[in-house]
């Protein structure tokens, strides 16, 4: 085997193994963003089923709005997760969280 073979050799084992860090880099940052960006609809969305606990101290009316914001929090990370799909539609993270909002 002549020397020249060997280091295009090398650079090919080379190049793949930069193009499969650059992929999970990217499936790495995606999963970061989704998080940040589901983070936000369900710890509002434990806030208000706080305040929708029977033991809270609010009444009636207040525990029913509690419930509405809930709903409407729920809503907001389903829009995210869809989102997501939408732009990326092979995205695992994505549809796994999807799956389990649904259930």
């Amino acid at each position: 085997m002549s020397p020249l073979l060997g280091w295009l050799a090398c650079a090919g084992a080379v190049a793949g193994w930069l193009a499969t860090v650059a992929g999970q880099r990217a499936r790495a940052e995606r999963l970061a963003r989704l998080a940040h960006d589901v983070r936000g609809p369900l710890t509002a969305l434990g806030l208000a089923l706080h305040g929708a606990a029977p033991g809270s101290r609010n009444g009636p009316a207040a525990r029913e709005a509690a419930l509405r914001a809930a709903d409407g929090q729920l809503g907001r990370a389903r829009d995210v997760l869809d989102a997501s799909l939408a732009s990326d539609p092979n995205n695992e993270e994505a549809l796994i969280a999807r799956a389990h909002l649904e259930t």
